[in-house]
């Protein structure tokens, strides 16, 4: 794996956050195929580089708290969807 590799994929993740924090769907399926591709290159290489591993590591495990978060709302919301449509407004909990 090439420095450079670790560092795009780095960049991707940066993308890959912004996308998520605008809830940019679109540039979020866009961004797949490339990091993908990268995560395909780093997975059959050897460690280059322990730190930007491990940047690339953090940025990852971050991305993926914000997909679940994500997920979450939109779950959330399809559920509240749900319940208007099926007459429960003015329920309490």
């Amino acid at each position: 794996m090439s420095r450079s590799d670790l560092k795009r994929m780095i960049a991707v993740l940066e993308r890959e956050r912004a996308a998520l924090a605008a809830v940019d769907l679109p540039q979020l399926e866009r961004l797949m195929p490339r990091k993908a591709a990268l995560l395909a290159r780093i997975e059959g290489d050897t460690v280059a580089d322990p730190a930007l591993l491990q940047r690339m590591g953090n940025a990852a495990r971050r991305n993926a708290r914000l997909f679940e978060a994500l997920i979450g709302g939109i779950r959330d919301t399809r559920e509240l969807i749900a319940r208007v449509r099926t007459g429960a407004r003015g329920q309490t909990y």
